[in-house]
């Protein structure tokens, strides 16, 4: 696996997230600060009627949650978040 995934194939191990779910997650979304870090899964990609993608509400009511993340992956993610705005 080529280096500019593996952040992204780990985050989605470790979450298990859907595809859809885990890029439509912002940075707004997770709190690396906290012990333990929570991610809120709220939103995932669809597809409309006119094949066009949007960011809608997850497939299922219970899809909504939130993941506490590993401690291993917030090292991972620490760098990739930093100075970024919440969308």
């Amino acid at each position: 696996m080529g280096e500019r995934y593996k952040a992204f194939t780990e985050f989605l191990v470790m979450t298990g997230t859907r595809f859809g779910e885990a890029t439509a997650v912002t940075v707004a979304d997770v709190d690396l600060m906290s012990k333990p870090a929570p991610m809120r899964v709220n939103k995932a990609w669809k597809r409309g009627a006119d094949s066009k993608y949007y960011i809608g509400a997850t497939k299922t009511g219970a899809g909504k949650r939130t993941v506490s993340l590993n401690p291993q992956l917030v090292e991972i993610l620490i760098p990739l978040v930093a100075s970024r705005p919440g969308s």
